[in-house]
Order: structure tokens, then sequence, then C-alpha cells
């Protein structure tokens, strides 16, 4: 398992299902919401990667259970769940150790997969495409609504974990 952090992005969706068409034919060059150093999909390369010192992580009553019920939406695009408050009423939250100390409070989670013949995750290392991604995806807690988060450039932090299916995992050499 993989996983990292990808920081400050617009967030949008409907809810409902649109005329886009999700596809990985031109690795994201023909979609029409794109744009700058902080939009998705992101190709990462080991070989360009720096040892430098990154603000410390730390996520916040991820061990405790969420209320019920939770919500599972299939939006036509993703299967999407809304996080709830846990069950002694916090919210799970990433807290990003820097000269702020940005907290950001989980709001939903979403899933990115492929089948044999495409490609599952959304971004990939060393041009490798995982079978699938999740998207844990936070809201800056100084920001009140969603809305007023997709604003600005840090209103939120979403922690991406890349998939392999157990399957393919067993069959390597």
């Amino acid at each position: 398992m993989f996983c990292f952090v990808v920081r400050s992005f617009a967030l949008t969706n409907s809810g409902t299902r649109s005329h886009f068409e999700f596809n990985y034919d031109k690795h994201g060059r023909d979609w029409k919401v794109k744009g700058g150093e902080r939009q998705s999909p992101i190709a990462l390369c080991s070989c360009n990667s720096i040892t430098c010192n990154v603000p410390k992580l730390e996520l916040i009553n991820y061990h405790n259970p969420l209320r019920d019920p939770l919500s599972v939406i299939n939006n036509g695009l993703t299967v999407l769940m809304r996080i709830p408050r846990t069950v002694d009423g916090a919210q799970p939250s990433l807290c990003i150790s820097s000269e702020f100390g940005h907290v950001f409070e989980a709001q939903q989670l979403h899933f990115h997969w492929g089948s044999e013949l495409t490609k599952g995750s959304e971004h990939n290392l060393d041009g490798d495409f995982y079978d699938g991604e999740v998207h844990i995806v936070h809201k800056n807690a100084s920001f009140k609504t969603n809305q007023e988060a997709a604003l600005n450039r840090n209103g939120f932090a979403v922690l991406a974990v890349l998939l392999r299916s157990l399957e393919k995992i067993s069959r390597k050499p």
C-alpha cells in the first residue's frame, strides 16, 4: 500500500450524473476541468524525489468508530461515503504540522477503480497505475463550508491510498 497527501484542490461534486465522460485515454489532457500544479491527476516519479523535511501528518480520531448510519452514494461516477462524526462526537481529522498547524476535517471518501483492461488509480507512481485508489477528502477546519474552502489554496487536503488487488500480488514471482 502506498499513500500520499494531495493538498489544496477545488472540490466539485454535483451529486448527479452529468454528460461528462470519465476516461484516461489522454491521461487527463482532454478533461475540461484542469489547471495548474494543484490539479489531478498526478504522475509521481521517484527519480525526481528529493530528501526534505516534510510536515508531520497526524490522523486524529481515525481509530474511533463512526456514528450510524453511514451514507454510501453511487453518484454515477464513483462510490462516495460521507464521513460522520465519531460515536463520541469528534470529527476524524488530518493534522498537518507546519508553521500554521492546519487541521483538516474528514468530509468524505470516494474510490477510483478500473477493470482488467483499464487503469484504476487516478494517480501513478513511476508510470505504474494501481488497481484502485481511495481518496479521503478533508476540509480545512478554519473554513465553514466546502464552497468557502474551495476558494482557498489551503482549503482541502486529500489523503490518497493506492490499492493493489491481492490476486495480482499473489501472482507476482
